[in-house]
């Protein structure tokens, strides 16, 4: 159950050159599992992955949630690409424990407050939709995603070179 937005234990705050280590790492470590790569040697995988990441990073917003009492204790984030009134989530990460808490949910109403059919949402990951005992406990971020936001997923967004 998500907690309602007083009693929720984090911040929401733009991602600080410190905290750029962890999105890296839990992007890089996290999407390894996914269907689109978890076929591909780690070599591989890594060294391309990187590179797509960087891209991203430096054309998006970077939003991270974070504890209340420490700002270097990071609960999730989110990396949103605003292109006029068209937003692309590239990704979203909550550890574990946090999870099914609102914590994704509460970053990406910050990120993109609104949208419509005129401006949709669009996806560039596809999230695992999974949990490691096979329980679902909550309704899956990717069921959020699809049923409630409506988004499109298209992974050549995260391709896309500015020129």
């Amino acid at each position: 159950m998500k907690a309602p937005m007083s009693e929720r234990p984090w911040l929401l705050a733009d991602a600080r050159p410190t905290d750029m280590a962890f999105v890296f790492d839990s992007w890089l470590k996290s999407y390894a599992d996914s269907s689109f790569a978890c076929d591909i040697d780690n070599d591989s995988y890594y060294a391309n992955q990187q590179s797509v990441i960087v891209d991203l990073v430096k054309r998006s917003n970077v939003v991270v949630a974070v504890d209340q009492e420490d700002s270097d204790h990071l609960f999730g984030w989110a990396c949103v690409e605003q292109s006029g009134p068209t937003h692309i989530v590239h990704y979203v990460f909550v550890k574990h424990a946090m999870r099914g808490m609102g914590v994704a949910r509460s970053i990406l109403e910050a990120l993109v407050p609104t949208h419509s059919k005129e401006h949709p949402l669009f996806a560039s990951h596809r999230p695992r939709d999974r949990r490691s005992n096979g329980e679902q406990k909550h309704k899956s971020f990717k069921a959020y995603l699809r049923d409630e936001l409506n988004v499109l997923y298209n992974p050549y967004l995260a391709l896309r070179r500015d020129t």
